[in-house]
């Protein structure tokens, strides 16, 4: 669960450690080792010193003057990598520290690498490897088995092949992991401390008041074996306490006796224990009770006010200081960092109890202490359950003053008060630490509840989520917050295990009083708590492609979250953001049934998701990237709404209030810094993208398109920048040149002095201008009281216009589509009115282009609209959005790379792309990604930028047979963070090949919802199965048309891939997927009314042992006799029979408690 990060070694002309070499006595002349080392840079062979000996013996010195040496003589300081073993180091500290030499080095490809969790360990060392040797001829490890060997472990496999010269510590003779490094040119040299001479000398130096004989320095040199720390801390012990000269006879002949009962000099025993004890036993109960704690520090502690107690510590030497001066706001102030050498943890370890029984005492109380007071109230409040999901201030308030305008994220990663070169987190982090190490388990649930966000916007929930785990195992009894456990079903949605986050969630709706052993303190928190669980269904809708069901449920979570006693601003804004996307998606006829049962106004999906963006930026204006993402999000409805609307007047004011909500979202970012954050690049740079095309297609009418064109320029290379790095963003000095530049261009400021401005003025609604004082109730639903079965539907009024203003700069855009005039206008997104006569009629006819709906059959014509009073009503609309092209599947399949309904995209794709010149080098182009949608029969183009990386490195054997694949990333993917990987046959292929596989893969991804749901119906426990959603991308050629390379894209699945059918004939015998997917075949063929059936089956499987797993498959086909555009792998009526034959020629139990029937007849 913990990480202890590596520290690295800096390197200066230290005289103080030259003069301590110089006394230390080897086993091989200093000059040797330096000899052997230089031998590496002339072979092809690595050579390796390893510096051993007891702890205390100086052998660490000798390290450093190894390196300090060979920078003055032969190397350069850059050419010198050093690190310091800890233990709790794992491979992941490794990575993670040369992936910041990398960055430093401006090496962004190795930086990325390293930390990028998708790349294999294989590549890893690769990458490792080459960035080790050209970058360092000499790798120093101090301490390198204190972590158990792990870190040198896998350094010494990625520096086989290389010729560095490698110096370690360790504490043995023989080279940890010797056999990794065989071939090598190993070297051991024994650290044996202080020469006589030396010692002697040292010994007058430290304490010139004793009058010793020669004889007696030389005994008590090799009763101590010259060990320099052992010495020192004896000398300060007779300081400290005022022994008399007389008494070191008594202790020399203690230390001798007891060297000869434990035979010092074994692995267990030396002369640094020896004084320990002999320390100890002149210590009070209290001070060993101090040293203890402090023994168990991980990291220096910083303090400003020395106990009496450490204060001693530090004299006896038992306790290293640093100090160093810290400006506050008001004064300087002095803080010390005391820590204990490691080689003294380990022997006192043995020594001494190192539980407390005092928190204030232990080393979690000390740290814990460091906090500042909101943090620390945060973590009481947590061990209390005060509430289910930790809040921000001012996500419960109507008023947001000062006081409440941050966030939990921002105390987490300020600057702590008393350690400025610490933050809050690090000292979170060692709270957490030693609070699992002293097994306060409750401490430990409220540390991971409060850092559980923070974690989540990390990306690294899984170690929430290991935390959570280990509080069930080692303390059942202790509450788990309904946020944590929350946190997984949203890992299980993201994993795809859509039915076990489904049935988590139905639990947590189901239990009223507690959660296990976590009890709701009041009605709202279980409402609250409800509220995010229909939230999350009605996403996991949304990402079923169920845009209605899913837009229902969250309208019913907005409507929980604003009848809170304090409405969840917070959560009415998740919801919204999420709501919107669904509206994004619709079609009027989809749209207009929710908006007449919610007593939505806007007439149009588009404007309606556009509301529900700016509600949802209004409500997360104090936190930056929530209002950059959706202002730009709601930019991007009106731009695509400015496509389905005539040209003229209106489009035009649409397209300035589009252009003014991406300016909105650039300026939102709080300063340059926050762009060190992936997730806030990519949406700075998507609002700058989206901007251009915004800026071209206003200026289309003009014929001055040189603003859209640089725009999109920058852009373009912004986003090269961004595809570089898997983790934090480097801002170098080109792109921060680029940033600065394009924040110029577009006549904005550099950073905003607040972006989180409660006054900043953006695109508003009229509704917005004439808001409440009481924001806290949303505009988009009514009030309603609830009950625990349904949330109660609002109708629409007999109000028949809807009229939106949107007010930027003096635009104005009116959308108004009506039936019949009435005597007033009703300003607002809500209706408020009651249900409208059975009367009513709107007439809003669809006008599409005749020739697009030509060959539509008459089966998937659609059907009458029908409202919540069971009125039918027929849509009208102005234009077609001419991205769309119908792809019914009794058709053959059309073209789209040619149809005269992109001809505008494709003419303004190639204006701007002859006249942009962009570096060779960069691997950006510009781009249509392709959406096919079953339930609509359409495919609908979009315009975006695209990474195409390298061949996706495969083990032998596992390479596809037709096809190469490639990791991707493009600005319009569903999850920003996400990897994704594209698909190109091997052999020139239509692309209409490209199509068919894409409308296979979404058809399959169509019918496994619908048998999910009969499995989850029926109770069969056998996990969920996915088919990838999968799109189609076009590149766009640099010289203007669309007839570059063509991929399918799908997300990026590791593990082992399996094919458990085929199209004709194939089944998996190995393990029991086969049912599964057999019973899936089937259920295909009755849910589509014998009309087709899938096959060709494969993907990645999980272990078959956990039923909770999801299963992803990927590229099926489907026989079918009617259907014609499921490509030549469609067998038809043979592939039918086959399958029913040869493939499943008996139902499995999944089929019989599926209650699936088999057809009567086969056709022979």
């Amino acid at each position: 669960m913990f990480h202890t990060p590596l520290t690295q070694l800096y390197f200066q002309d230290n005289q103080r450690i030259k003069q301590d070499i110089c006394n230390l006595e080897l086993s091989i002349p200093f000059q040797s080792i330096l000899k052997h080392l230089e031998e590496a840079t002339t072979s092809d062979k690595s050579a390796c010193v390893n510096i051993y000996g007891e702890p205390g013996c100086g052998r660490s010195s000798v390290l450093l003057d190894v390196c300090e040496t060979s920078i003055q003589s032969k190397l350069l300081l850059s050419e010198v990598f050093g690190v310091r073993v800890r233990q709790g180091c794992t491979l992941e500290s490794f990575w993670n520290l040369l992936s910041e030499i990398a960055k430093g080095r401006q090496d962004r490809e190795t930086a990325s690498t390293l930390t990028n969790s998708k790349v294999k360990l294989s590549k890893k060392y690769k990458v490792a490897e080459a960035f080790i040797s050209t970058n360092f001829k000499l790798i120093c490890i101090d301490d390198a088995s204190a972590d158990g060997g792990i870190v040198w472990s896998h350094l010494s496999k990625l520096l086989n092949k290389t010729s560095v010269g490698v110096a370690l510590v360790s504490s043995e003779c023989n080279f940890p992991f010797k056999e990794e490094i065989r071939d090598w040119q190993s070297l051991s040299v024994e650290v044996k401390g202080l020469n006589v001479q030396s010692f002697r000398i040292n010994v007058r130096q430290l304490n010139s008041s004793w009058k010793l004989s020669e004889e007696k320095i030389s005994e008590m040199h090799c009763i101590l074996n010259g060990n320099p720390k052992a010495i020192s801390i004896l000398i300060n012990v007779f300081k400290e306490f005022n022994l008399q000269d007389k008494s070191l006879n008594c202790v020399l002949l203690s230390l001798k006796n007891y060297k000869m009962v434990h035979e010092i000099g074994k692995e267990d025993h030396h002369p640094i224990l020896m004084i320990l004890q002999f320390v100890f036993e002149r210590l009070t109960a209290f001070e060993k009770k101090v040293y203890s704690q402090l023994c168990n520090l991980r990291e220096p502690l910083p303090v400003i006010h020395l106990s009496k107690e450490t204060e001693k510590l530090i004299r006896l030497g038992l306790v290293d200081n640093q100090a160093s001066s810290m400006r506050s706001s008001k004064q300087e102030i002095d803080v010390v960092s005391i820590s204990v050498a490691q080689c003294l943890q380990l022997s006192a370890a043995k020594l001494l109890d190192f539980s407390v029984e005092d928190e204030l005492l232990s080393a979690f109380g000390m740290w814990h202490a460091l906090l500042s007071s909101k943090l620390q109230m945060l973590i009481i409040d947590a061990k209390r359950n005060a509430w289910p999901f930790v809040p921000e201030k001012w996500q419960y308030t109507s008023r947001v003053g000062p006081e409440e305008r941050y966030n939990i994220k921002d105390l987490i990663t300020a600057k702590n008060s008393t350690a400025p070169f610490l933050t809050e987190l690090d000292i979170m982090e060692e709270c957490l630490f030693h609070a699992v190490k002293e097994k306060k388990y409750s401490t430990v649930g409220a540390l991971v509840f409060v850092l559980d966000r923070f974690t989540y916007w990390q990306g690294m929930s899984h170690r929430t989520l290991q935390f959570v785990e280990y509080l069930k195992t080692n303390s059942p009894g202790i509450p788990i917050a309904p946020q944590l456990l929350i946190r997984n079903v949203r890992i299980m949605k993201n994993a795809g295990n859509l039915q076990g986050a489904e049935k988590a969630l139905d639990d947590l709706l189901a239990q009223k009083a507690q959660i296990g052993k976590w009890i709701y303190q009041a009605e709202h928190d279980r409402q609250l708590v409800s509220a995010v669980c229909i939230q999350i269904k009605g996403d996991i809708q949304y990402n079923l492609g169920q845009w209605t069901e899913g837009a229902k449920l969250l309208l019913d979570s907005v409507v929980l979250f604003s009848t809170l006693p304090i409405p969840d601003t917070k959560g009415i804004s998740s919801s919204l953001a999420i709501l919107g996307n669904c509206f994004q998606r619709m079609s009027v006829t989809e749209y207009l049934p929710v908006c007449h049962m919610y007593g939505l106004t806007a007439s149009h999906p588009l404007l309606q998701a556009y509301h529900c963006a700016c509600e949802a930026a209004e409500r997360s204006q104090f936190t930056p990237l929530f209002y950059a993402r959706h202002k730009c999000r709601a930019g991007e409805c009106l731009l695509h709404y400015s496509r389905v609307i005539p040209c003229g007047t209106t489009k035009q004011d649409c397209l300035k209030n589009s252009i003014q909500a991406f300016k909105d979202s650039i300026q939102a970012h709080k300063d340059l810094q926050s762009l060190t954050s992936r997730e806030e690049f990519y949406v700075f740079v998507c609002a700058v993208y989206k901007l251009g095309l915004a800026y071209e297609e206003l200026s289309s009418d003009t014929g001055c398109t040189d603003q859209g064109k640089e725009v999109l320029r920058m852009s373009m290379s912004m986003y090269e920048h961004y595809c570089h790095f898997s983790g934090m963003i480097i801002l170098d000095g080109g792109i921060t040149t680029l940033i600065a530049h394009c924040l110029g261009f577009l006549g904005l400021p550099q950073w905003c002095a607040d972006s989180r401005d409660v006054n900043k003025k953006a695109l508003s609604l009229t509704v917005v201008e004439n808001r409440r004082e009481e924001t806290s109730k949303s505009v988009f639903v009514h009030s309603r009281a609830l009950t625990d079965s349904s949330v109660e539907r609002g109708i629409r009024s007999d109000h028949h216009e809807t009229r939106l203003e949107m007010r930027s700069e003096g635009f104005v855009v009116t959308d108004s589509l009506t039936a019949e005039k009435p005597k007033h206008s009703h300003s607002g997104l809500t209706n408020t009115g009651g249900r409208p006569p059975a009367t009513n009629y709107i007439d809003l006819t669809v006008n599409r282009d005749c020739e697009t709906r030509e060959s539509c059959s008459t089966e998937d014509s659609p059907e009458p609209v029908t409202d919540a009073s069971g009125d039918s009503f027929e849509v009208k609309v102005d234009t077609a959005d001419p991205c769309v092209i119908i792809q019914h599947l009794e058709q053959e399949t059309v073209a789209i790379s040619s149809d005269r309904l992109l001809s505008q995209t494709i003419n303004d794709l190639q204006s701007h792309l002859r006249n942009v010149k962009v570096d060779p080098s960069h691997k950006v182009q510009a781009a249509i990604v392709w959406r096919y949608d079953y339930l609509r029969r359409e495919w609908k183009g979009e315009k975006t930028l695209a990474y195409v990386g390298n061949l996706l490195e495969l083990e032998e054997g596992k390479e596809g047979a037709q096809r190469n694949a490639y990791m991707v990333e493009f600005a319009d993917q569903d999850d920003p963070l996400a990897g994704y990987v594209a698909k190109c046959y091997k052999k020139p292929r239509d692309i209409k090949q490209y199509q068919q596989d894409v409308i296979c893969q979404m058809t399959a991804r169509h019918y496994v919802t619908l048998f999910n749901q009969q499995l989850y119906l029926a109770a069969v426990n056998v996990g969920d199965i996915q088919f990838l959603p999968v799109v189609l991308l076009q590149l766009v050629d640099g010289g203007g048309p669309v007839s570059g390379a063509v991929y399918n894209v799908e997300p990026y699945m590791a593990g082992e891939f399996v094919k458990l059918t085929n199209n004709f004939g194939f089944v998996r015998s190995e393990d029991g997927m086969s049912d599964i997917v057999l019973a899936f075949s089937h259920f295909t063929f009755e849910a589509s009314k014998q009309q087709l059936v899938i096959v060709d089956i494969q993907g990645w499987t999980p272990d078959t042992t956990d039923k909770g797993e999801c299963t992803f498959l990927t590229d099926p086909q489907i026989h079918s006799e009617r259907y014609q555009c499921f490509g030549t792998g469609n067998l038809r009526q043979r592939g039918i029979d086959s399958f029913w034959k040869e493939m499943h020629p008996k139902c499995n139990n999944i089929c019989i408690k599926l209650k699936l029937s088999r057809p009567n007849v086969i056709s022979k």
